[in-house]
């Protein structure tokens, strides 16, 4: 796993000979405790980020917490992501997704990396990528005319 890579390439530095810094060891010490973002969806407007880590405290060290909002009005936009812990990762997301938080039923996986989501299907069930979905590109399937909403 990956502490275990980090302990041996730390310990391969140092019995050849090489010292690390301090912020060499920071470095390693951060890297060998791996984490996780995840992605938190259908929250309620009233969310904090607070919130986010409490909740998910009890699995692992929280490293960070965010609730997305709008730029212009500063309203909650319904999700967020934490960063926790890779060993308390899969067992918050098995134990709190599809669960109430805050009056709502929340949705909790990990998060994908931007532009790797998205996309859908058309009215012909053809998958569409997050560029044609954004383009709105239109086909036809035997005849049968697209119906990809134009956004």
């Amino acid at each position: 796993d990956r502490q275990h890579m980090f302990r041996l390439l730390s310990s391969g530095i140092q019995s050849a000979g090489f010292a690390l810094s301090a912020t060499s060891q920071r470095f390693v010490a951060m890297a060998a405790a791996a984490s996780t973002k995840l992605y938190i969806g259908n929250l309620s407007w009233d969310t904090r980020k607070e919130d986010l880590m409490d909740l998910f405290s009890k699995y692992g060290s929280v490293e960070d917490a965010f609730v997305a909002s709008d730029r212009d009005t500063g309203r909650s936009r319904g999700f967020g992501f934490v960063t926790i812990e890779a060993e308390g990762a899969q067992q918050a997301i098995s134990e709190v997704n599809e669960t109430e938080f805050m009056g709502r039923t929340i949705r909790v996986n990990e998060a994908q990396p931007r532009g790797e989501g998205g996309g859908g299907k058309c009215a012909n069930q053809t998958s569409h990528s997050k560029s044609e979905f954004n383009q709105g590109l239109l086909h036809e399937t035997d005849g049968v005319p697209c119906a990809f909403p134009r956004r």
